[in-house]
């Protein structure tokens, strides 16, 4: 590039366009994670209050508190996550806490058909600790896996896809509780959360591993002297 002249830098479409042809894998990743946590976290808590609550009794002045104590469970798993990237590693750290999460849906959906508060409660304490460590430790993940000159379109498209996943959970899973059954809506939202862990399997067999690497190594950057 000439002195004091600017390189070109590709339209968005054009972006999209390498990320498909050249790393198409990486955005796959990136996408179907934030697609993941995205339909399960933002399904979770539209669902709550508009089936379950509901269901075992809790009074309209006490949701503000469940939810408080709920998230409790968040802090610590987020900041589990957080110690979790940089001891275990991104890939068990990720693929773990969206499998956790996947399983505390079933969990709080069979606490749920008891009907007991207080297990629900509990339920959700676990839930929001997982789902909270699925979404912190996506995020650097799948951040760290894109060509410095594509990142920040391959993180805003990962993003923006995860969205469709944010749209459709909570009227489906609603419209599956009032016409199959609360379990069903649960098994949907404990699948959400399982293809968070399936998509991160091709990434463990052959994907780097993010854990002390620089972003240009992880991204695939090559530089010339």
């Amino acid at each position: 590039v000439p002195t004091g002249s600017k390189a070109e830098v590709p339209g968005f479409f054009r972006q999209v366009f390498l990320l498909l042809r050249d790393h198409p894998g990486r955005l796959a990743l990136g996408s179907l994670l934030d697609f993941s946590e995205a339909a399960g976290y933002y399904g979770i808590f539209a669902f709550l209050p508009l089936v379950v609550l509901p269901r075992v009794n809790i009074a309209e002045q006490k949701v503000p508190w469940f939810f408080l104590i709920g998230n409790l469970g968040a802090v610590v798993g987020g900041a589990l996550a957080v110690a979790f990237l940089d001891t275990a590693g991104r890939k068990r750290t990720v693929t773990i806490f969206y499998g956790l999460a996947a399983l505390s849906m079933l969990g709080m959906g069979v606490a749920t058909l008891h009907g007991k508060a207080g297990g629900v409660l509990a339920t959700f304490v676990v839930a929001n600790f997982c789902a909270t460590g699925s979404w912190v430790s996506a995020y650097p993940t799948f951040s760290e896996i894109f060509p410095t000159s594509l990142r920040s379109t391959g993180i805003g498209f990962s993003v923006a896809f995860g969205r469709i996943g944010a749209a459709i959970s909570p009227l489906l899973l609603v419209a599956l509780a009032e016409r199959v059954s609360i379990m069903v809506s649960f098994a949907v939202l404990a699948a959400f959360w399982s293809l968070g862990a399936l998509v991160m399997l091709p990434w463990i067999l052959w994907g780097p591993e993010g854990r002390g690497q620089t972003l240009e190594v992880l991204g695939g950057d090559s530089f010339e002297a």
